[in-house]
């Protein structure tokens, strides 16, 4: 297992330049990996330390001063896997279910109610223009392009959209989504 660096190698120049792109073993002497948890239980994260390490020239990638112009270039494929719309469109079916299933005040259905079927719908079409907008980049990929700023438009939305669907899990599970017993 490796990971990336961007070190300062020179001050000469913008602040952009001088960056050069390392890779080191992420088992090299003097680095130190915490895993962090996120509130859902999760590791997707770490907090890595690095003390009076060494790497080899041989470790560097491209030329020197010029990473941070690869780190952007690499950028904009990672933001593009953020999208995940599969797993949005899971996560959709499943309020839509329990809206279907679950009564409001035991009067009607969740899903009955204007104001959360609007929401629902602002959501399943955000879900969409992501979508899409994955497409715009993978075209552009396909004819020998790069994803370019439709990357962070994309890590963007991916992040709101989210955001709108756990918020719409929250109204669907009512009091019920609140935590009991052992936090």
């Amino acid at each position: 297992d490796w990971i990336f660096l961007l070190t300062r190698t020179s001050d000469a120049g913008k602040k952009q330049e001088g960056i050069t792109f390392i890779c080191c073993p992420i088992d090299a002497p003097g680095v130190t990996v915490k895993p962090i948890i996120t509130i859902d239980g999760k590791h997707v994260l770490n907090e890595v330390f690095f003390d009076n390490i060494t790497v080899p020239e041989d470790y560097r990638i491209g030329e020197e001063g010029k990473g941070w112009t690869y780190s952007q270039y690499l950028l904009g494929f990672e933001r593009t896997s953020y999208a995940r719309i599969g797993g949005k469109r899971a996560m959709l079916r499943h309020v839509r279910d329990i809206a279907r299933e679950m009564p409001e005040n035991g009067n009607y259905r969740l899903i009955d109610d204007p104001g959360f079927a609007r929401k629902l719908t602002e959501a399943e079409m955000a879900v969409d223009g992501l979508e899409m907008t994955v497409f715009r980049i993978l075209s552009a990929l396909s004819a020998g392009g790069s994803p370019g700023d439709a990357a962070s438009t994309v890590k963007i939305l991916a992040t709101t959209t989210h955001q709108q669907i756990t918020e719409l899990m929250l109204d669907a599970v009512g009091h019920f989504g609140q935590p009991f017993g052992k936090a």
